[in-house]
């Protein structure tokens, strides 16, 4: 390690070049201030704290496994969908005895005549006692399968509903639906219409058992066959040496060089966000250039020492910005799910391959310039619940730099409280292509905020929006919203009632988002009632942002996208 002696000497160099044609930013002067001190009151027997490797990321991403691993076990002991199994099959027989007992009921004055009839005078032309005996041998012989033995295996199902058919089908033959041939038999009603009971019976005993088949077929093999392969990936995981480097480790800081020295060219503008040392290049090769965000929060884009976690939720950004790309170059295959004319807006679906579920695109548009949706969107994310009435909560928990960060955000319920709250931790990232303002994000886990008992953690696959001015007018926005996500439902849910819950929940952010941009319109003509033209309008509303200048790129922490 170099003494704190050379890193004076060096950084006193980097000054008198300073002098002699070159331009130190003030970002520049804090970096080598900090490196300074770094070194100063490090020992020369430590290794150099940014060429120091840190486990941190490797234990953090071991203990989400072993949890992940832990929650796997739990639902494959007795999954979700086999419970509701089990209570479709009890709920079978319930079902069939207490249609029985109403048409015990109907068919004689006397309960306790009729239930002799039924029971110890039993035929199989005049008696629907065997209609609740099969439900009865059925719901048993499943229980024991499925529930306590916990069986794997179709076969029993198949078994149960085809020997329920067959008698099914004897017994629709057999049985004296209008009672016409025993006017002499005691237990045939003295009405001799038919009653609707008779057909109920029969038609909710084909009915159920195929509703069985189907649930145990499609759904309960079907997920613990999918649970049992995520938790066999996760063992092999946890398995693997620990001293594996991790994928997303990032490049090491080049050992025994010099501090870096953060200087711009005379001529040159200085920068606020980005950095001109070897090692931030190393991360910026292969990026295209994109701008950083108008008045970014706070964070600088210089990560001297960013922490492997970090850069694995750097990643993860990447990642949902290459899926977000993919999704929006697509153009056939969209299906329209909801049109609102007096919106301008709509909603079209579509799927792709490796994405699990729906994707949903809503295209609008928006009375306002591109930047003051984007400050709405991003700076102010914290606000959304005061005009989206979808979000309960949203708040930041990490600013990784002035482009990415991690969002915990609490959904309200579906129309009519269909689908419950949900929350949701993503990491997102913005950027700025030309004139077109693009945010992507996608689900991560985050140490602040674990799942808890008091919502379903829901999980957004690619999820982003897109925003440029309308057809070359700055006053005006085009806005597409593309939405992924997994409710993570606890029991089956028909595809209808997802579909109907998420384009519920997109156009109600398209039309608080229109009205909330209209009021902050008209304040921004309040306060300044001297706009008078469109382009007046257009600089007043800019005027609220930093200077675009003092922001130039930061893709400091990014590689190749």
């Amino acid at each position: 390690m170099q003494s704190g002696k050379d890193v004076g000497d060096k950084l006193q160099r980097g000054k008198m070049d300073a002098a002699n044609g070159f331009q130190q930013s003030k970002r520049s002067g804090q970096a080598n201030d900090a490196a300074y001190t770094i070194y100063t009151h490090s020992d020369s027997d430590h290794t150099p704290l940014l060429n120091s490797r840190s486990t941190t990321s490797i234990n953090h991403s071991h203990g989400s496994n072993h949890m992940r691993a832990q929650q796997l076990q739990r639902e494959l002991a007795f999954s979700t969908v086999r419970r509701l199994f089990c209570l479709v099959a009890t709920f079978d027989f319930l079902m069939i005895t207490v249609l029985w007992f109403i048409y015990v009921n109907l068919t004689n004055s006397n309960v306790t005549a009729s239930l002799t009839c039924e029971v110890l005078k039993y035929t199989v032309r005049t008696s629907l006692f065997d209609f609740p005996v099969v439900a009865a041998f059925r719901c048993v012989i499943l229980l024991l399968a499925y529930a306590l033995f916990r069986s794997k295996r179709w076969w029993t199902v198949a078994l149960t509903t085809s020997l329920s058919c067959i008698f099914l089908i004897t017994k629709v033959f057999l049985y004296d639906f209008e009672y016409k041939h025993h006017d002499d038999n005691p237990c045939v009603p003295l009405d001799s219409k038919a009653h609707p009971v008779d057909f109920l019976i029969a038609i909710v005993s084909f009915i159920i058992p195929w509703i069985e088949t189907w649930i145990l077929d499609f759904q309960v093999i079907s997920r613990e066959m999918k649970l049992q392969r995520d938790l066999s990936n996760l063992e092999r995981q946890q398995n693997a040496p620990a001293e594996r480097p991790s994928l997303l480790q990032p490049e090491p800081f080049p050992a025994n060089t010099e501090p870096i020295r953060f200087y711009s060219p005379e001529g040159s503008q200085a920068s606020e966000t980005g950095s001109d040392s070897d090692y931030s290049e190393s991360l910026r090769s292969h990026a295209s250039e994109f701008q950083s965000l108008p008045n970014s929060r706070q964070g600088s884009s210089v990560n001297l020492a960013a922490s492997i976690e970090e850069q694995e939720y750097l990643q993860k950004a990447k990642e949902s910005l290459r899926l977000l790309d993919r999704i929006l170059a697509k153009q056939d295959g969209w299906h329209d799910e909801v049109k609102k004319p007096e919106l301008n807006a709509i909603i079209r679906s579509n799927k792709f391959d490796n994405i699990k579920g729906k994707i949903y695109k809503l295209e609008t548009q928006l009375p306002s310039p591109p930047e003051q949706v984007v400050d709405v969107l991003w700076d102010k994310v914290e606000n959304a619940p005061s005009w989206n009435p979808t979000v309960l909560e949203s708040e930041v928990l990490q600013q990784i730099d002035d482009h990415t960060d991690i969002l915990y955000n609490v959904s309200t319920g579906g129309p009519g409280n269909i689908v419950a709250g949900r929350d949701f931790v993503a990491v997102r990232n913005y950027w700025q292509r030309g004139d077109v303002h693009v945010c992507s994000s996608i689900a991560v886990e985050h140490p602040k905020k674990p799942p808890c008992s008091k919502y379903v953690r829901g999980f957004n696959g690619p999820t982003g929006w897109v925003i440029e001015s309308l057809n070359g007018d700055p006053s005006q926005s085009r806005f597409l919203w593309i939405l992924n996500t997994d409710l993570n439902f606890k029991v089956w849910t028909p595809q209808a009632i997802i579909d109907t819950a998420l384009c519920h929940v997109l156009m109600d952010i398209c039309t608080s988002l229109q009205k909330y941009l209209r009021e902050l319109h008209h304040e921004i003509r309040a306060v300044r009632p001297e706009c008078v033209n469109q382009r007046d309008a257009e600089k007043v509303s800019i005027s609220s942002y930093e200077d675009l200048e003092e922001h130039s790129p930061s893709l400091d922490s990014f590689g190749s996208v």
